[in-house]
């Protein structure tokens, strides 16, 4: 069945393709991997901007759905390529045991957020478990990947940094969190360019995504709201941007500022999905142009073995309950479930080999 599917969108691709073709600037653009991604980062921008600008409790309700359990696994699963060159342990044994430790980490802290234990010693709010959390997630991940000494120490300060604002500013550290975690994938997508055309694309993609998010909270954009009023809650799904931007501004009592944040917020969401799902995998391919479905499942079965049905049935089941849960439980669930890859992103980037083209 699966081999059907992927055959099909493989067809379906190729006709795309084909038309394409006809304009000897798209199959130039095709066939040079810095030159397609930035394009594609182009149109993702302008329409994640958009779609942010004007409904962005919309863009934070269905991104998850669509694009959040299988960003997960990609980031877990591309995290791994950055840290494995030449390490003793064969294949991909230390991906199967993050796997292990993500799930172990996922169904502790959704058991936890959902009451079924509670830590009665520690007050509400303590920032000592995500202290702990990525403590022993930088400590797995030095001893699977075996890396060097100047890697160690840069974990090692990225970690204490960290747990230094969350002690002393847990509050306003996990705002903070909520929007940079978006630009580490940004880090990722440099991090695996391999040449130096690749990397200037990858620069500049960085680059304009810090300015628009800055010209955002600067209100730059607030002109529009003339023309189109904007939406500011989903009474369905409990959701406004008054109680979701003071979690990420909790210092300010500003409704602008709020408001400005979680449109920054959807957007930097957005595109973290699209440098995941798109622009890091191209870069690990080892061929310059897209890869195909079947040859897609092809490596990530080979990655997974025999856990890639459970792969699979962990990222339909995620979007049937983000679907069939009420939105305040289904954003619980995700987000319990999500909370170890910002984390072990954050190690791993730190950890990453630098490339020098």
């Amino acid at each position: 069945m699966t081999a059907t599917i992927t055959h099909r969108l493989d067809q379906i691709r190729r006709e795309i393709v084909g038309w394409l073709f006809a304009f000897p600037a798209a199959k130039r653009i095709f066939f040079n991997r810095a030159k397609r991604l930035s394009c594609l980062f182009a149109l993702a921008t302008l329409t994640s901007l958009f779609l942010s600008l004007f409904f962005p409790l919309w863009v934070l309700i269905l991104g998850p759905m669509i694009y959040g359990f299988p960003h997960l696994i990609a980031s877990l699963r591309y995290s791994h390529y950055s840290l494995s060159s030449n390490q003793p342990i064969s294949g991909h044994a230390q991906l199967k045991i993050l796997s292990v430790w993500f799930a172990f980490s996922a169904l502790g802290r959704l058991s936890y957020d959902l009451g079924f234990f509670k830590l009665q010693s520690l007050p509400l709010g303590s920032p000592l478990p995500e202290i702990l959390f990525i403590s022993i997630t930088l400590l797995i991940t030095l001893w699977l990947y075996r890396k060097n000494a100047l890697s160690m120490l840069r974990g090692i300060v990225a970690v204490s940094v960290f747990a230094y604002f969350a002690w002393e500013f847990p509050r306003e550290s996990l705002g903070t969190m909520i929007l940079l975690h978006n630009l580490i994938a940004f880090g990722f997508w440099y991090s695996a360019c391999s040449t130096r055309q690749e990397k200037i694309h990858a620069g500049l993609a960085t680059l304009s995504f810090i300015t628009i998010t800055a010209f955002i909270f600067l209100g730059l954009f607030d002109f529009l709201y003339q023309t189109i009023t904007p939406q500011g809650q989903v009474l369905w799904a409990k959701l406004n941007f008054w109680n979701l931007g003071k979690d990420i501004i909790p210092w300010s009592k500003d409704y602008t500022l709020w408001w400005h944040a979680v449109v920054a917020y959807a957007f930097g969401q957005s595109l973290h999905y699209f440098v995941w799902l798109k622009a890091i995998p191209d870069e690990c391919h080892d061929r310059e142009i897209p890869t195909t479905f079947t040859r897609s499942w092809k490596l990530l079965k080979i990655d997974f073995g025999r856990t890639t049905f459970a792969i699979i049935l962990f990222v339909v089941a995620g979007a049937a309950v983000w679907v069939i849960a009420a939105q305040p439980l289904a954003r619980l669930i995700y987000f319990s479930i999500a909370a170890f890859h910002g984390y072990s992103e954050l190690v791993a980037l730190s950890l990453a080999p630098i490339k020098r083209c």
